[in-house]
């Protein structure tokens, strides 16, 4: 079986842009539902221009998060959390 399943890790990489935050400090802080900061993403020239993406630390998958225009630099909020 495991010859034939595919991780989720690897499927949503291919069905879904993906944002890669810089600091494994914060990834509990998203696994609680803490909306995404522009500072704490990796490459903000790489953000998406979809509305949805997955947001991922390293191999480490750790939600599908949505766009949003708020102030203090809040660029997303999780719309799906692993947990």
């Amino acid at each position: 079986m495991r010859k034939i399943l595919i991780p989720a890790e690897h499927a949503i990489k291919k069905i879904m842009p993906v944002v890669q935050v810089k600091d494994e400090k914060i990834i509990n802080q998203l696994l609680t539902g803490k909306p995404i900061h522009k500072r704490e993403i990796n490459k903000f020239s790489d953000f998406p221009d979809n509305e949805i993406f997955a947001v991922f630390f390293g191999e480490k998958f750790i939600e599908i998060a949505k766009k949003t225009d708020e102030k203090d630099e809040i660029i997303a909020r999780p719309l799906f959390v692993l947990n």
